[in-house]
């Protein structure tokens, strides 16, 4: 029992609103670790998040398989999208409202530091609205 001897808890959960499956590791320190398996190729809502005691979150997310975008506030309403190959690590301000984009298919692994022990999330609907009209 992984949890019991080393306090490390698996978690496994399919999100069938964005198409997706994910196997969530956390560690005791509280830092987490994301596997994110892309069946459909959609937007995962766009948040930002609050730490609890006010620090940096910082999420960095390798592209193991397929590609994805990243969505960050742009200039004039318009998001500015960043795209991500094989091989490639975004490094996103967690505090930034933002949106990824796993492409159909891909596999994408988010490492978060012990800092996002007890941090918030805050959903942007409006920001949401923006990707989904947006040409890329």
């Amino acid at each position: 029992d992984i949890e019991s001897v080393f306090g490390i808890k698996i978690s496994a959960a399919t999100l069938p609103e964005i198409g997706e499956r994910r196997i969530r590791i956390a560690f005791p320190s509280g830092a987490k670790m994301t596997i994110v398996m892309s069946d459909e190729g959609k937007w995962q809502n766009a948040a930002s998040f609050t730490s609890a005691d006010g620090g940096a979150l910082n999420e960095f997310i390798a592209v193991l398989h397929g590609s994805m975008e990243v969505a960050l506030p742009g200039v004039r309403e318009r998001p500015h999208i960043d795209y991500y190959r094989v091989g490639e690590v975004a490094t996103i301000d967690a505090q930034q409202t933002h949106a990824t984009h796993p492409t159909k298919g891909s596999i994408v692994v988010g490492i978060m530091s012990s800092d996002w022990e007890g941090a918030t999330r805050n959903a942007d609907p409006e920001f949401d609205a923006e990707i989904a009209v947006t040409e890329r």
